[in-house]
């Protein structure tokens, strides 16, 4: 059951650099033993994660070769400025289904702040400190313009306050929609001006949690994906107008 859930883990992690580009089209994986020192685990959780990449068309694995990286799947996050606004990491046409998945987000990891702030330990608060550090590093880095990982360091962020409610359904829920996550994560950083104000609301979820203060931890977390809710349904009503603006043009 470990192995299955430690697999899961690596094939989620390395799908999802594959779709944000950190590994790029026509780029080799690292061979399995690097990846399972990464990972640290043994090479059967590594081979069984780039059994299924390969399944499902991310990669070409060809025996004494490697593993080379043949489709993303979906358009890659382009963090400039005149970036079209139809592209994103995850195709995903109806925004009903990211208005419901980014409530159903808010109910979750509000709750999960929440139980945070009651039992979290000094250890936790190591790592959500060191995530809000990597997170305010990251936004620095898309603000120049330059590779930046800004995706992963939120993820973690997020993560680590999951990891500190001690609710492991709590995690499961979260776990089982990494796609729609980034979509929210596109969404949400696309529309933020500035974009200083995304580790803002983490620097203010942070201190809730450090302060044991489980009330503002909870309402800290929901205005923060709130607030993602209203950038999708902006986003959304936008394209409607744009829609009925070519309509009248016919």
């Amino acid at each position: 059951m470990a192995r299955a859930r430690l697999s899961d883990d690596i094939f989620n992690d390395l799908k999802n650099k594959i779709i944000l580009g950190t590994y790029k089209i026509n780029s080799k994986l690292p061979p399995e033993r690097q990846l399972a020192e990464h990972y640290s685990t043994s090479r059967i959780p590594v081979r069984d994660a780039i059994r299924r990449l390969t399944e499902q068309g991310f990669i070409k694995t060809t025996p004494g070769s490697g593993s080379v990286v043949i489709s993303q799947g979906s358009p890659s996050f382009d963090s400039g400025e005149d970036s079209s606004i139809e592209e994103g990491p995850v195709e995903i046409g109806d925004t009903r289904v990211l208005l419901e998945s980014i409530r159903l987000r808010c109910l979750i990891e509000s709750e999960a702040a929440r139980l945070a702030a009651v039992n979290r330990t000094t250890e936790d608060i190591k790592k959500i400190q060191s995530a809000l550090f990597e997170s305010i590093n990251e936004i620095r880095k898309l603000k120049l313009k330059e590779s930046n990982s800004f995706f992963e360091a939120d993820r973690m962020f997020h993560r680590a306050i999951l990891e500190a409610s001690k609710s492991q359904f709590l995690l499961d829920a979260i776990d089982s929609m990494p796609l729609l996550m980034l979509c929210h994560q596109f969404w949400s950083l696309k529309y933020t001006t500035p974009r200083d104000e995304v580790v803002s609301f983490h620097t203010q979820i942070y201190e809730s949690i450090l302060d044991e203060n489980e009330t503002k931890a909870y309402e800290a977390m929901k205005r923060h994906l709130s607030r993602v809710e209203s950038l999708i349904a902006m986003r959304n009503k936008s394209n409607k107008g744009h829609v009925k603006n070519n309509e009248e043009d016919i």
